[in-house]
């Protein structure tokens, strides 16, 4: 044993005397609290993460990968709470302040590709193949988390898993024995300063007696901003009311027949944050276009008018519907006005003035995807 903190355990019954003490120690090994958090999970204190609506969490990864290239860098562990928001775990570095900064600074690079590494349902499938490993369905581990008999919730907790991942709206947690007042400082800052993103750092000390050991968790950092924002549905945006406030009347009108005209086809409209997406009308389907009103960015750097998808989610789609994605991107790019999209999309992006001018050309290839795709499925 240490130098450190202890623990005295009381016996009531004894007028409070004194029966054990429990002395803080170091972890036995570097992968200690590793396990540990494998093993329970609720090591990370939900009840201090949200007083008012306790987290649960149900772990989906271990060892996931943090990095596009082959890389030795993964978060220790990815879990869900039941609102769908990931929780991303950084466990394993030394103790002291340069250690600390160099593992935050890394934290927050590999939070920076997480969009890129987790597409369209790859959370789903990395919680299907752990829980596979220990004999169990993910569909009736997801319905007993979310606490809930319909399969309906069951895909749209998933739906929402995919939809924060996309949105950056994630929780970045930093677990360890202990932190430095420099590094608890600059956790505290950066998760101020961020929107969607919450960075925690939650101290887990290690406590034995002769008999037994204890594991003692406290979050040490959580910034009150958060208490302050309004609940996930009330910041949801409105799409009539996005496309209305639009500044220019020809643009305003051709965002709104996109709209009307995306109804028709089945098109899913989700709403987020700051804008509009929609997504091709089968299960598990990707996003196929994404707006954003002039001046705005969405997560990934996506913005304006942009069509296309994420490529790095093609291999896990029918055949027949990369076919399909790939002919609806190659008519767009054979649109003159047409601009880059970000690198990780496939597609073509339209700014305010070639969307209105190219309205046609848009409006054909989005009939001609979805004509495809249901002819496929037929």
């Amino acid at each position: 044993m240490d130098g450190g903190s202890k623990i005295f355990l009381l016996d009531l019954d004894q007028q409070g005397a004194v029966v054990k003490q429990a002395a803080e120690r170091p972890y036995a090994s570097d992968d200690f609290l590793q396990r540990e958090l494998t093993r329970r999970p609720e090591l990370i204190p939900g009840d201090e993460v949200n007083p008012d609506a306790p987290r649960r969490w149900m772990l989906i990864a271990r060892e996931a990968p943090a990095w596009r290239q082959p890389h030795d860098w993964a978060w220790d562990h990815l879990l869900l709470d039941q609102d769908g928001v990931p929780g991303f775990i950084e466990c394993r570095f030394a103790p002291g302040p340069e250690p600390e900064r160099a593992a935050l600074a890394r934290l927050m690079q590999m939070a920076a590709d997480a969009l890129h590494i987790w597409p369209e349902g790859k959370a789903l499938d990395a919680a299907r193949t752990m829980f596979a490993r220990a004999g169990q369905s993910v569909e009736r581990a997801t319905a007993d988390f979310v606490e809930t008999d319909s399969e309906a919730q069951v895909d749209a907790y998933w739906t929402q898993v995919d939809r924060n991942l996309a949105e950056g709206r994630v929780r970045l947690i930093m677990a360890g024995r202990s932190f430095s007042q420099e590094t608890r400082r600059l956790a505290g800052y950066l998760s101020a300063q961020m929107a969607r993103t919450e960075l925690l750092t939650v101290e887990i000390k290690l406590y034995e007696t002769k008999s037994a050991l204890m594991l003692v968790p406290r979050l040490v950092n959580q910034p009150k901003v958060r208490a302050q924002r309004p609940p996930l549905a009330q910041r949801r945006l409105s799409p009539e009311r996005l496309v209305a406030s639009l500044p220019d009347a020809t643009y305003r009108g051709l965002m709104q027949r996109f709209m009307s005209v995306s109804a028709d086809l089945g098109l899913a409209l989700e709403a987020g944050d700051s804008g509009l997406s929609w997504r091709l009308p089968f299960n598990g389907a990707p996003v196929v276009a994404w707006f954003f009103p002039p001046g705005q960015q969405g997560p990934g750097g996506v913005s304006d008018l942009t069509l296309g998808y994420d490529a790095s989610g093609e291999d896990r789609l029918p055949e027949e519907t990369a076919v399909a994605l790939h002919r609806f991107v190659n008519r767009l790019k054979a649109v003159p006005t047409g601009a880059e999209p970000p690198s990780w999309l496939h597609g073509v992006r339209f700014s305010e003035a070639a969307a209105i001018h190219s309205e046609e050309q848009i409006l054909d290839a989005v009939r001609r995807l979805v004509k495809k795709v249901r002819e496929d499925e037929e």
